[in-house]
């Protein structure tokens, strides 16, 4: 968790009527993440998406409008503000893959002999998988449109490579993104992204990312967070997420092999799914907990449906650079703990916006001792 020194002052101001008020001023000018933090004061600062059920945003509303609890219990809003930064992202895509060498070399084949391209029932052929590859490509591409000169992105692959660190140069990451493209990259454990590798992007980039930002992980892929022998529990993976500060967004273009393996569960083995809904989690599970938003394309990859949801995480990414942040004092605590967060609007703020959304991180780590127990 990104930890600073925060400052409060008490001072003394006049009022319009003579009286002096006392008031808490937090100082100016200091380093922290602008995201649900855990500062050395144990101020908890949680960034909120507000929107109407299509999408447009709501940015009227005061400190009064909201609502905050911990657990179960209201908190006083502490800290309040509107305030735009930067965007620093992991933009994480599923590359053109294979186990192996030999198995690369049957893909080239079968691309420049498409007689040879016979896949299963159910399966994907070669030919289909590339142009699934080449959707999450334009899929990337767009997202990077809505980015600023001020915005951060580093490139990973899901088969666990850092393709290019940190950058606000978004032409070196376009460049890099297309370079990916002409390559089949050979992922012996797997093209999914596996919880390992979710934990390590989630550490880069708390790390790599400094200063007042929006940290975001981008999941272009299969849609899918495969859990491999010995895998970190789920708590692990959300536990590396929140201390990251980061939001998980996605776009799931998936295969016709996982779609296929999906229907097959469910009329076989009813049984058995809710044991493969515990142990396989797609980007929604990851999404919905850290305040994201995650968004299916058509399997067939088609334009109009790489074009819908790009344009939904793109809006969401804007609105996310804009959100409204509360922050919170907590309760005694124990270092390492996890707590629950609701926010809530009003009622007489819910009068005026009755379809309003509210996107937000719900936990938050206890990263050292409370005020309260100090």
């Amino acid at each position: 968790m990104f930890r600073s020194t925060l400052s409060v002052i008490p001072m003394r101001l006049q009022s319009l009527s003579g009286q002096y008020i006392e008031v808490l001023l937090v100082l100016a000018g200091l380093l922290w993440q602008h995201g649900t933090v855990h500062l050395s004061s144990s101020l908890v600062l949680v960034p909120v998406v507000v929107q109407q059920r299509d999408g447009t945003p709501i940015t009227d509303l005061t400190q009064a409008d909201f609502l905050i609890y911990e657990g179960k219990k209201r908190r006083s809003i502490a800290y309040f503000d509107k305030e735009e930064l930067p965007l620093h992202i992991a933009l994480v895509l599923e590359p053109p893959n294979a186990s192996s060498q030999a198995e690369a070399e049957r893909m080239r084949e079968q691309l420049n002999r498409p007689e040879r391209d016979v896949a299963p029932p159910g399966l994907p052929t070669t030919q289909e998988e590339f142009r699934r590859w080449a959707a999450i490509q334009v899929a990337a591409l767009r997202v990077l449109e809505v980015l600023g000169s001020n915005d951060g992105v580093a490139l990973f692959t899901t088969c666990g490579e850092l393709r290019h660190p940190l950058t606000n140069d978004l032409a070196v990451i376009r460049e890099n993104i297309r370079e990916l493209a002409t390559t089949i990259q050979i992922c012996p454990s797997g093209h999914f992204l596996d919880r390992d590798e979710l934990i390590a992007i989630s550490s880069y980039l708390r790390q790599a990312s400094s200063g007042r930002s929006q940290r975001v992980i981008v999941i272009i892929s299969d849609n899918h967070i495969m859990p491999r022998k010995p895998a970190p529990s789920l708590d692990e993976v959300r536990k590396a997420i929140l201390m990251a500060n980061a939001t998980v967004c996605g776009i799931g273009i998936e295969n016709r092999g996982c779609a296929t393996f999906r229907r097959m569960s469910m009329g076989i083995a009813p049984p058995l799914i809710p044991l493969l809904l515990a142990w396989f989690k797609d980007i929604a599970y990851f999404s919905q907990m850290s305040g994201g938003i995650v968004v299916p394309a058509d399997p067939s990859s088609s334009a109009e449906a790489i074009s819908r949801a790009t344009s939904l995480v793109g809006g969401f990414l804007q609105r996310l650079r804009q959100s409204y942040t509360l922050g919170f004092w907590p309760d005694e605590s124990t270092v390492g703990e996890v707590r629950e967060i609701k926010i809530e609007l009003t009622p007489q703020a819910r009068k005026r916006y009755p379809h309003v959304q509210l996107r937000y991180r719900r936990s938050y780590v206890i990263t050292e001792r409370s005020r309260a127990s100090r």
